[in-house]
């Protein structure tokens, strides 16, 4: 079974929206969508969406309230999911330079372990 394609829309209104969405489960789940935030809908999300309201004016996706920032065919991942190899040998090279063999860098934080208290002795009986 694959996973259905998802298309990135921003609310690009004043006010929060309601969309539908479908739960890993099947179930259909309304999610409020504040302004400026994304969210990603498969089609048939849309088309729940789309259908939800009372009126054709009060449709988010028809009255421009959510804006199509990007349609899920078209992409892949737009965040990295790891640094890049340049990043980590500039960053470990940078760190080497930075203090003498034997020292710790002056970037680098050190934690001091806390000690737990002693525990209380119970008062000796006569």
């Amino acid at each position: 079974m694959s996973t259905p394609t998802k298309d990135e829309f921003e609310n690009v209104g004043t006010y929060t929206v309601g969309v539908t969405t479908i739960t890993a489960r099947g179930e259909y789940k309304g999610v409020a969508v504040r302004p400026g935030d994304r969210v990603w809908l498969t089609q048939e999300e849309q088309i729940l969406t789309a259908n939800a309201p009372r009126s054709d004016a009060a449709n988010p996706l028809a009255n421009g309230m959510l804006k199509l920032i990007a349609e899920g065919g078209n992409l892949l991942n737009r965040r990295p999911l790891r640094p890049s190899t340049e990043e980590e040998v500039a960053t470990v090279v940078a760190q080497s330079e930075d203090a003498p063999e034997g020292t710790r860098p002056p970037t680098e934080e050190v934690a001091t372990p806390v000690q737990a208290p002693a525990p209380k002795r119970a008062a000796a009986k006569a």
